[in-house]
């Protein structure tokens, strides 16, 4: 980002720019991220667990803070069986189920309810 000229750098990359200096002086000074946790992570605010910051789940690209909200909301009601209930019972849509899925969010949740034979 600091190597395009200022025609090349867009608001987002600029915005980019300040978080991730954020991130540096946060390492820096010793501090530490926990994982997203499916269970504990609120959905818009960063906690402070153990002296370590739990991340909220809109700080996830492309996630906004109704489907965050919706993932607060139902988890509330009931624990998630599989990632198919996930996204049946929240505004999430599969892409960003996907991400969560690939950010380990999930943990060893089943995807589906449906048994294997094979």
């Amino acid at each position: 980002i600091e190597a395009k000229s200022m025609d090349e750098t867009t608001a987002k990359d600029k915005e980019i720019h300040t978080l991730l200096e954020l991130v540096v002086e946060f390492y820096s000074r010793g501090c530490t991220f926990l994982p997203m946790d499916l269970k504990t992570s609120d959905s818009h605010k960063f906690q402070v667990i153990d002296g370590k910051l739990l991340p909220p789940f809109d700080t996830i690209s492309g996630m906004g803070q109704t489907a965050a909200q919706s993932i607060v909301e139902a988890r509330d009601q009931s624990e998630f069986l599989t990632i198919t209930d996930f996204v049946e019972r929240t505004k999430v849509s599969r892409t960003i189920a996907d991400t969560m899925k690939q950010l380990g969010v999930f943990g060893d949740m089943p995807e589906t309810d449906q048994m294997s034979l094979f």
